[in-house]
């Protein structure tokens, strides 16, 4: 996430912009935290901190969760047993600059960069739960993006990519409950042709590097 706490607040219009602020990062890897938008008890979008990879609330231990869902399929999401608890009350917004796919090409892999041609920040589909600890206050945030088939060029990439939802389907999304019309519509509303790929180096394929240049096309 490379844009600022101003450029979060004015597409999301959260009621604590502050918690936006941090530094930015430019290759965030599962199970670390990422921000999230959702809705409040006054039914106002508000953000938090999410660990990336859904913890369902019923497990034991998160330590002995060993499944990977990092991402879920839109298709099986509000079915599945580990995401239809999550898909019915834990619907929410994960802000981004963009998105990182791979092109094989012989044996090597090219990274990719996924970004809105404006420039503007994105808003993938998420879903999230609260794992509680019932002998102490302990809790754990986690969430999952949603992802859909690739269309376009980005298909020539990989055959999945995050579920981006349009500003104008933000409330509908974090709404609850909804009907599966209107969620089927959110999910449907992908601005595919507002976005642009290019090629940039190829640090970012270890998720121990992070910096600003990661995101710039290769010269």
């Amino acid at each position: 996430m490379s844009h600022t706490a101003a450029d979060l607040q004015l597409l999301f219009g959260v009621v604590n912009p502050d918690d936006f602020s941090s530094d930015p990062r430019y290759n965030i890897a599962p199970t670390q935290l990422v921000p999230i938008v959702f809705r409040n008890r006054e039914g106002k979008r508000s953000t938090g901190r999410a660990r990336w990879g859904l913890i369902p609330s019923w497990v034991g231990k998160p330590s002995e969760w060993r499944a990977s869902t990092f991402n879920a399929r839109r298709e099986e999401a509000a079915s599945k047993l580990t995401f239809r608890q999550a898909f019915k009350r834990g619907r929410v917004l994960i802000p981004a600059s963009g998105f990182y796919e791979w092109r094989r090409e012989g044996d090597a892999k090219t990274p990719y960069h996924v970004r809105s041609r404006e420039g503007t920040p994105l808003a993938f589909a998420g879903l999230m739960d609260i794992w509680r600890d019932k002998r102490s206050d302990e809790r754990l945030v986690s969430c999952a993006i949603l992802t859909t088939a690739s269309e376009g060029v980005l298909a020539e990439l990989h055959d999945r990519m995050p579920v981006v939802v349009a500003p104008g389907e933000f409330n509908t999304w974090l709404a609850e409950p909804q009907s599966d019309e209107a969620l089927g519509r959110v999910l449907r509303s992908a601005p595919l042709a507002s976005l642009e790929l290019y090629p940039v180096s190829s640090a970012v394929n270890s998720t121990r590097n992070d910096a600003p240049s990661f995101v710039a096309p290769l010269a």
